[in-house]
């Protein structure tokens, strides 16, 4: 059953999956990661031009998929995107000031990437970064807020890393 998993993720061909075609550039691999725990709350921290603007967290993934929106400070934000949202309090994880340093670190060299974490015992852990989160495709709501992300990114200047 593994192999066959595995077998398939290698023949699959990503870039045409969802419109992100620089997935033609990466040699297909099987990569194995620590099991971190079930159901733990993701952490996505959207940076632009190296600042940590926004965090949405998903709550339930595996269950009952929601999600939230909060400032770097923590503030909460009334924005739905593709998920309905979380309408419990969701406190700021112990790791969030580790978290946010850690992402714009990442993010220090691109104009926009999320970052995603994970915060076990007070710790952050990687998930990925991403370019394109939802492909792309995700609409926010209300749709002011689609404005205000992609100000943002066009008002950023990216940084050549290879200067």
């Amino acid at each position: 059953m593994i192999q066959s998993l595995c077998h398939y993720g290698l023949k699959k061909l990503y870039a045409p999956f969802n419109n992100e075609k620089w997935y033609h550039l990466i040699n297909p691999q099987i990569l194995i990661e620590p099991y971190l725990g079930f159901n733990l709350k993701d952490y996505k921290l959207y940076v632009f031009n190296g600042k940590v603007e926004f965090i949405h967290v998903d709550t339930d993934r595996f269950l009952n998929h929601q999600r939230c929106f909060f400032d770097r400070n923590w503030n909460s934000l009334n924005i739905q995107h593709k998920f309905p949202m979380e309408t419990r309090e969701i406190s700021p994880p112990a790791s969030l000031n580790l978290m946010i340093k850690a992402a714009e670190k990442l993010g220090k060299h691109f104009d926009f990437v999320r970052v995603d974490l994970y915060d076990l015992n007070g710790s952050p852990r990687f998930g990925e970064l991403t370019f394109a989160p939802e492909s792309g495709g995700g609409a926010f709501m209300p749709s002011v807020w689609d404005h205000r992300f992609g100000r943002l990114w066009v008002n950023s200047k990216m940084e050549d890393p290879s200067q």
